[in-house]
């Protein structure tokens, strides 16, 4: 626990204590640099943290890399037969997996090539870096630990925004298209093209959020999931379209919409509105959308990821509009604070405590490892296949 601490406040004093105006003019870049590397480094040397799904990956690339290793064609790894609908991401294994056969180095390369593209994306889409990180940081960092095909989904599909915005659709629906090949469910930012240069009133947006949970309550909503939700998992997404039958609607993706509903209508008109300003804007709309839509599913709000980066631009704006307000400036770092921990502690074991990959003796009461680890020999050397 102590670590993602330490790591809390690395991230947010720097956020907090240099001033909007001095990260616009990127004064001490290098301190952002630093901040980002300490992020990557706790993510990027974990062990087996954040869940099944980092045995799932790590099975999956050590079991191509020792094929690949042995002469097999690389259609017939394992990774690429195993993503069959994902060749990108099939890809990424095998072209890993000429250069390492160890899961950890798998995981630490993943880790380092994320968060160099995310930076690249902060540095160019928001005014104000290291508040903008602080937000991602909060909200989305335990899942960069475990969601692999995804958060490369989201950080490829980024790189599409500046076609949205200077209407190129052959570029912006290509890289759209690449993104999916890594997790289908990227498809689903192709509607930002249709809305990125459109100035929405409050009225109209009133009345968007209003129909979009009047539907996420209907069995449209359920239709939707089930074509959807089966780029996230198949199996998934029907027990979540079954589950949200039984189980009703998901009270913290409506709290969650709410704040930031208030965040964004409190100043709407107050948020800057260039063409990228604009373009980020509806992408934070967008994510309140999905959220919405999505409000009786389990995998809904994993929807809302590929458009996470407008809600952190839209919060690091708000923090420089209200420099003087300092009940407000609370509010955001008290939510975002308690979005941190709230993983921490609802994730348990699966995180704490934290051990990296230079530790070779396993975490006692790690529930994950003895029901899920495929290779023992990992126990007694993590970095025995370098």
């Amino acid at each position: 626990m102590l670590i993602y601490i330490l790591l809390f406040i690395t991230v947010a004093l720097p956020a907090f204590l240099i001033s909007p105006q001095n990260q616009e003019k990127r004064k001490n870049i290098i301190t952002f640099y630093a901040v980002v590397v300490c992020a990557t480094l706790t993510c990027g040397l974990r062990d087996m943290l954040g869940g099944y799904d980092s045995y799932i990956y790590g099975d999956i690339f050590d079991s191509t890399a020792e094929q690949l290793r042995n002469g097999l064609d690389y259609s017939l790894t394992t990774a690429w037969i195993e993503n069959k609908n994902e060749e990108g991401y099939g890809l990424y294994n095998i072209l890993i997996g000429y250069i390492t056969r160890n899961r950890y180095i798998y995981f630490l390369i993943t880790a380092i090539i994320y968060y160099i593209a995310l930076t690249r994306h902060i540095i160019k889409y928001c005014r104000f870096p290291y508040l903008c990180f602080f937000f991602f940081f909060c909200l989305y960092y335990f899942f960069t630990f475990t969601y692999l095909r995804q958060i490369l989904a989201t950080i490829i599909v980024w790189f599409s925004i500046p076609y949205a915005i200077r209407r190129k659709p052959i570029h912006f629906f290509i890289i759209v298209t690449l993104a999916a090949t890594f997790h289908n469910s990227a498809v689903l930012f192709s509607f930002f093209y249709f809305i990125s240069n459109k100035q929405f009133s409050q009225t109209q947006l009133y009345k968007i959020y209003a129909l979009s949970l009047l539907i996420g309550f209907t069995s449209i909503g359920t239709f939707l999931m089930n074509i959807i939700g089966v780029a996230i998992n198949e199996q998934k997404a029907e027990l979540s379209a079954n589950a949200a039958e039984q189980q009703g609607v998901r009270i913290d993706y409506i709290i969650e919409a709410v704040f930031f509903i208030y965040l964004i209508h409190r100043s709407y008109y107050r948020l800057p509105n260039d063409k990228v300003s604009l373009a980020m804007k509806n992408i934070f709309l967008s994510f309140i959308f999905v959220l919405l839509f999505f409000v009786r599913f389990s995998d809904g709000g994993r929807l809302s990821w590929y458009f996470v980066i407008g809600p952190a631009w839209a919060c690091s704006e708000l923090w420089q509009i209200y420099r003087h307000a300092i009940k407000f400036r609370m509010l955001i770092f008290g939510i975002l604070s308690i979005l941190y921990f709230r993983i921490i502690n609802a994730w348990g074991v699966l995180l704490t405590p934290y051990q990296t990959f230079f530790h070779n003796e396993n975490r006692k009461g790690d529930y994950i490892w003895e029901k899920y680890e495929y290779d023992h020999r990992y126990d007694d050397n993590k970095l025995y296949k370098l």
